[in-house]
């Protein structure tokens, strides 16, 4: 028993608890925390858009060049978590943009439109691999990451980009009620 009348196994552990709390908040490897958050800051401040896997890279690239074995740091997924968010107050930012929502009666549509096609087909006696389904869809040279590492608080996040993520070809895909897949066009 202590002064205060605590026992001596509860104050060691309180002690061990609070000495792992100091070093989650601090960290083993510091000296590759500063390092990989001036990458990134750096790299924030030319718009360039900064990934947990680049840092990851980043870290093991520091890691080496300060003669730490791979055995000692790994730069794990926990760790990235921690350096970013617990010790740093860098989060990730998500590029957003609205979708188009659905009407609220689609289902009533849909299945008014497979009612359609089923009598269609029995009218006619049409063959399944002579009715198909094709649709377009984009396909861009230049498709930037939706996702970035950023300092927490801020309203918007900027990310440079080559100025060709408008450029695109478009696909064109096809196939018959049979599942036989038509040869893919581009245009």
């Amino acid at each position: 028993m202590l002064e205060d009348g605590e026992p001596k196994k509860t104050v060691l552990r309180m002690q061990i608890v609070r000495e792992k709390l100091i070093a989650v908040q601090s960290g083993r490897f510091q000296e590759i925390d500063k390092r990989v958050c001036e990458y990134v800051t750096e790299k924030r401040n030319d718009g360039m858009p900064i990934t947990r896997a680049v840092i990851q890279l980043k870290a093991l690239e520091i890691a080496k060049d300060l003669n730490i074995p791979p055995t000692e740091f790994k730069a794990s997924f926990g760790w990235c978590r921690r350096m970013m968010l617990r010790r740093n107050g860098l989060s990730l930012r998500r590029r957003t943009s609205l979708a188009q929502r659905l009407p609220s009666d689609f289902r009533e549509k849909l299945l008014s439109y497979q009612r359609y096609v089923i009598k269609l087909r029995k009218k006619h006696s049409y063959p399944l691999d002579q009715m198909g389904n094709a649709d377009q869809t984009p396909v861009f040279f230049d498709m930037p990451t939706s996702v970035t590492v950023h300092k927490k608080g801020d309203k918007s996040v900027i990310v440079r980009s080559t100025g060709n993520e408008k450029s695109r070809v478009t696909l064109m895909l096809a196939c018959l009620a049979d599942g036989t897949k038509l040869p893919r066009t581009s245009f």
